[in-house]
C-alpha cells in the first residue's frame, strides 16, 4: 500500500536487505475494480482501508470507473461503525469488497433499501516508476522453471 506520496522508498530499501539477491521489492497500491459497470452511478464504496486511503480510492473510482462517489467507508471490519456509516449513506449503488461484514450488513441493508450491490475486486497496481507485479511474478516463475530439475518440469 505504497501511495505515491508516502515515504515507502526507505521501507522498500530496508526490506531488500532481507530477501534473496535478485528478488525485487516492489511498491504497489490496491485499487478497487467494480465487477459491474458503475459509470455515472452515485456509489458508496465499502472496504477495510484506513481513512487516509479513502480520498485516493474515491478518486480512482471516479477517474477510472466513471462513478460519482458519495461516500467511502472503511468500516467493513467493525459492524457497529459500519451500521453508523450506512445510516449516513445516500447512494444508488453500494460497491463492496467481499470480506468481513459485506454480506451480513452491507448487502442486507442494500436489499432492505432496494439498492444495487456491486462486488469489487482489488487490483495490485505499481506506483509510478515501479515494475508491474504481474510481470515480475511471471519472470520469477520462468526463472524457477528454468532452474528446476528436468523431472519437475
Amino acid at each position: 500500500m505504497a501511495e505515491p506520496d508516502a515515504p515507502h522508498g526507505a521501507l522498500a530499501d530496508a526490506m531488500s536487505a532481507h530477501v534473496r539477491p535478485g528478488i525485487p521489492v516492489l511498491r504497489a497500491v490496491l485499487r478497487p475494480r467494480p465487477l459491474e459497470p458503475v459509470a455515472d452511478e452515485r456509489i458508496a464504496f465499502f472496504c477495510t482501508a484506513p481513512p487516509a486511503a479513502h480520498a485516493p480510492l474515491a478518486r480512482h473510482l471516479e477517474e477510472t470507473h466513471g462513478a460519482r462517489v458519495t461516500q467511502v467507508s472503511g468500516s467493513l471490519a467493525d459492524r457497529a461503525r459500519l451500521r453508523d456509516d450506512l445510516a449516513q449513506t445516500d447512494a444508488d449503488v453500494f460497491v463492496v469488497e467481499l470480506k468481513a461484514a459485506a454480506v451480513d450488513v452491507v448487502a442486507e441493508e442494500a436489499r432492505r433499501r432496494g439498492v444495487r450491490v456491486v462486488l469489487a475486486a482489488n487490483d495490485v497496481l505499481p506506483i509510478a516508476g515501479e515494475r508491474s507485479l504481474d510481470v515480475e511474478l511471471e519472470r520469477l516463475a520462468a526463472e524457477a522453471i528454468s532452474h528446476a530439475p528436468q523431472a519437475v518440469r
